[in-house]
Parts: structure tokens; sequence; C-alpha cells
């Protein structure tokens, strides 16, 4: 049902830029993402210059689609992974964040409880902590991990 509700947002920014309509489907893409209001609440210049962008939507939706990610692919992943989650975003990102969450063991999971999908927009101090304190954490993990193959003898 998520994946059929994206689907949905994808057909509609292609219909309308078709019918030569960006403004029509950016005007939906943007309430989905952001919440009800969120394109009225835009000035003009902005609208159309995300209207002018809606080409580039529409083909970052069909990257998307055709993108796979094998669980084991995501299971492998050594590194540090930090994950953010505007708790006000749509339903399907919500549960896209938390099976990535769920799968990935290295992962780190921050929710921002009044931010929807476009947070770093919305709520950039938050996000710019966040990666902050992603950074150093992985910097440590990494250094660490560093400092024990040094420690290791060479095989010769």
């Amino acid at each position: 049902k998520l994946y059929r509700e994206i689907g949905c947002r994808a057909g509609v920014m292609g219909a309308s830029l078709a019918d030569g309509c960006p403004h029509a489907g950016m005007h939906r893409f943007v309430n989905f993402w952001n919440g009800d209001g969120t394109w009225e609440q835009m000035s003009v210049q902005r609208r159309c210059n995300l209207a002018a962008q809606a080409g580039q939507v529409i083909g970052d939706f069909a990257a998307a689609f055709a993108q796979t990610w094998p669980v084991e692919k995501l299971k492998a992943l050594a590194m540090p992974v930090q994950l953010v989650m505007g708790l006000q975003s749509p339903a399907a990102s919500l549960r896209i964040t938390e099976i990535i969450a769920e799968t990935i063991d290295h992962a780190t999971l921050s929710m921002i409880p009044n931010a929807g999908h476009m947070m770093p927009v919305t709520h950039p101090a938050e996000i710019n902590r966040i990666i902050e304190t992603h950074v150093r954490r992985s910097a440590f993990v990494i250094g660490r991990a560093a400092d024990e193959t040094a420690d290791r003898p060479v095989a010769a």
C-alpha cells in the first residue's frame, strides 16, 4: 500500500509534466512530503523554481524505483550509518527508514518530532547537530579500528 502511494505521486508528477502543468504536479508533491498548505505558503518565485525541477523529480522517482538494495548488502555494511526520521513525514518514508534501521547493525536512528520529510530545509540546526555528532562518532570508531589494525602483527 505504501509503495503504491509513492508510485501514485510519481504518476501525478509525470502526468502533470506531460500535460504542460508542472506547477500542479509539484503542488501535490510538495504538500504530500511537507504537509497540506506548504505549497500555498511558498512565494510565487519559490513555486516557479520548484516547478522548473519537476523533470528532475520524475527522474529521481524513476531512479529510486529502479534501485534494489538486497537485505544482505545492507546487513554487510560495517561503517557507522546515521538515519534521520522526521516524525511528521509520510508513512512510506517512516517505514522505509524503520526497515533500514532494523537491517543495518551499525545504524543509529535519530527522530525529530515536529519535522517532516524536508527537515534539512525546515530544521537545519537539528540536522546539523545530528550530522556533527555522527561525524565525530564515526571518526572515533574508524580511528579505533585503525589503531586495532596497526597493533596486529603483519604476516610475512
